[in-house]
């Protein structure tokens, strides 16, 4: 497509409708899952039914978080919660339906910094009465990576490429697929400082919404991370480590009633809140594993 506009300040645009689609509070319940690698090997396994209130103050998105069901299924060969603690992963099971609500600050980065980017912007109509609008994007040839870690958001030091897809009439998204453009050790982000030593090789994010009238839900995510860590609070390590995470939604509804805030989830992962369950709540998820994670988690349930 041409365009009078940059195809950065449409993306800009799109957010901005995707953050004022949330009219009314959603109470949202999901199906979540994490696996964990290290040094190429699973080594835990967690997952968990979730409850989102979601709403909107009219500047931001707020949302409380409640962990209903959860297990945590963990390798007897591996003594892992130190490791765990150590990883600087920038993931919050807490923030995974309000980051989809237009605070993607991954996405941000593409129209701050429009100048790394190159843009193309396609359309596709189905049916002649349905247009979706696809927004790709990838570095300039030119541009080099800085890898010199500054402690602040992935999104000021990495370079992405990858896609969205948004309604063209809504301006709303519903797809949305990015990954780190190179996977290289030169590409690395690097961190040293007298509390920590760590490479971050990739992070990726898969996401799909539906407009359901005037309902807009986040209705799968998913995320990967690597990272590579050496040194934390004078300690030695040499450990990969890798982290998977899904989200898939089961229910929503509007709900402007009140919940007992005091029993908000204040973890960051579903790991940590181990098995706390009354009924096989994965049973009926409708999330599929992989040959090797199937694997995987037959093999630590037996």
């Amino acid at each position: 497509m041409i365009t009078n506009n940059s195809v950065s300040s449409i993306l800009k645009d799109v957010l901005k409708s995707t953050k004022k689609a949330l009219k009314k509070p959603i109470l949202q319940e999901t199906y979540n899952r994490e696996f964990s690698k290290i040094n190429g090997e699973y080594n835990y396994f967690a997952d968990g039914i979730l409850e989102y209130h979601i709403r909107n103050n009219g500047k931001k998105i707020k949302s409380d978080t409640y962990l209903k069901q959860s297990r945590t299924l963990t390798s007897p060969s591996k003594n892992i919660s130190e490791v765990i603690e150590a990883i600087p992963i920038k993931y919050d099971v807490k923030d995974q339906i309000k980051e989809g609500f237009g605070d993607y600050e991954l996405l941000k980065h593409l129209y701050k910094r429009e100048d790394r980017y190159d843009f193309v912007l396609k359309t596709k109509t189905y049916n002649d009465s349905l247009t979706h609008n696809i927004i790709e994007f990838k570095p300039k040839d030119t541009i080099i990576n800085n890898n010199n870690y500054d402690g602040k958001h992935l999104s000021g030091n990495f370079l992405f490429k990858g896609k969205v897809v948004y309604d063209s009439t809504t301006k709303l998204i519903l797809d949305l697929d990015l990954q780190k453009a190179s996977n290289s050790d030169k590409d690395a982000l690097y961190m040293k400082n007298f509390i920590i030593t760590f490479k971050y090789f990739d992070v990726r994010q898969k996401s799909s919404y539906r407009i359901d009238g005037d309902k807009y839900i986040l209705v799968y995510k998913k995320e990967y991370h690597k990272l590579h860590l050496y040194k934390v609070l004078g300690k030695k390590y040499d450990t990969e480590y890798e982290f998977y995470t899904s989200l898939n939604t089961l229910s929503y509804k509007e709900f402007n009633g009140k919940l007992d805030r005091n029993k908000r989830y204040r973890n960051t992962t579903i790991y940590k809140n181990g098995n706390q369950y009354t009924i096989n709540f994965w049973e009926n998820n409708s999330i599929l594993s992989t040959e090797e994670e199937e694997k995987f988690i037959n093999s630590i349930q037996q």
